[in-house]
């Protein structure tokens, strides 16, 4: 079963990107969406992130199941905004500390797309890049900081471990669950107050933290026993190299910011 995160492997422009250029377009793209404050942005980048859904070969059914899962999470966050941030101007509708502004209105708008912007670029970066490319591209970008002492082999591994731990984690909370419900235990309780939620999730958590630890003491001794000693020196059985593809790929993010400049400051 495919989640979120999962990794398609099919053949497509988008997988066959540099993993350094991916994961800088993917820098550059998220701190656009977050920086730029106009909803003409986030509009258009929603917008702009299904030509490469369609690039990728990514069925339209994953986009599908994608927008029916994190619609009930757009709504909240459109609601809390709309109605817990103030805005400033002449209010449309007041109800005690409740008022809608035009400005409310379209901050709410805005943070809701903006949302929807970041889940898309983020599913689409996950489906067309594999934890190894991933991990590639982490150090290719991380090179830079080798001047400063910080070897950018072991950070590159840091990460490519913490991002793999997230599903596994995930995967084996959901299974502790169903363990632990077929003994008899009671997670109804979870619907209580804050101390009875807690004493639900103790048959879970202890025997989660104690699996979690066996995990990293296992690989652990796995990468003690290749004789893993860092980044340096080390070889690879693939080598990416720059192609044509990526340039474009550049330039493209290049002249998506140069838009967004253009409708900040004159629409």
């Amino acid at each position: 079963m495919r989640g979120f995160g999962s990794y398609l492997n099919v053949d497509s422009v988008i997988h066959r990107l540099h993993p350094g250029v991916k994961l800088s377009a993917l820098l550059i793209l998220v701190s656009a969406i977050l920086l730029f404050p106009s909803i003409y942005v986030v509009l258009l980048s929603s917008a702009l992130f299904l030509l490469p859904y369609r690039l990728a070969h990514i069925p339209g059914a994953h986009g599908l199941k994608l927008l029916q899962r994190i619609l009930p999470l757009l709504l909240i966050v459109f609601l809390i905004r709309l109605l817990l941030v103030p805005g400033a101007g002449e209010a449309l509708w007041e109800f005690f500390f409740i008022r809608i502004s035009r400005e409310s209105l379209a901050d709410s708008l805005l943070g809701t797309f903006r949302l929807l912007a970041l889940v898309l670029l983020f599913a689409l970066f996950a489906r067309t890049t594999s934890q190894n490319e991933l991990a590639y591209g982490i150090e290719a970008l991380s090179r830079p900081l080798e001047k400063l002492k910080i070897p950018a082999g072991e950070f590159s591994l840091v990460m490519i471990i913490a991002f793999r731990f997230l599903p596994l984690t995930s995967i084996e909370s959901e299974r502790l669950i169903r363990a632990q419900s077929a003994r008899g235990a009671n997670f109804d309780a979870m619907r209580g107050g804050l101390f009875s939620r807690a004493r639900a999730f103790l048959p879970v958590l202890i025997p989660l933290f104690v699996a979690t630890l066996k995990r990293c003491e296992t690989m652990a001794t796995a990468i003690e026993a290749r004789c893993y000693q860092g980044g340096a020196g080390r070889s690879r059985l693939i080598r990416y190299h720059l192609a044509r593809r990526d340039l474009w790929a550049l330039l493209l993010t290049v002249m998506y910011i140069g838009a967004g400049f253009f409708l900040v400051l004159y629409v």
